[in-house]
């Protein structure tokens, strides 16, 4: 979870191969999401998106207000 500009705790996944990547603010960094008419972002196998992280990307998926994630309120 993190925060949003208004404070509400907004679910994201991080993804990024183990061991020998340094986390810091120089990593490059492709993140998704998607938040309108209550549909849900995905979560399924990617080799586009394994490729990347054995490059050493970080990938985020970030469910955003506006999907369906979290139930109508969510939504709305």
């Amino acid at each position: 979870m993190v925060p949003s500009h208004d404070g509400v705790e907004v679910p994201m996944n991080i993804y990024y191969k183990k061991g020998d990547i340094a986390l810091n603010r120089r990593n490059r960094v492709l993140m998704e999401s998607y938040g309108a008419y209550g549909l849900n972002l995905k979560q399924s196998f990617n080799i586009v998106k394994v490729s990347a992280m054995e490059r050493g990307w970080i990938i985020a998926d970030a469910y955003v207000r506006g999907g369906g994630e979290r139930g109508i309120e969510w939504h709305e």
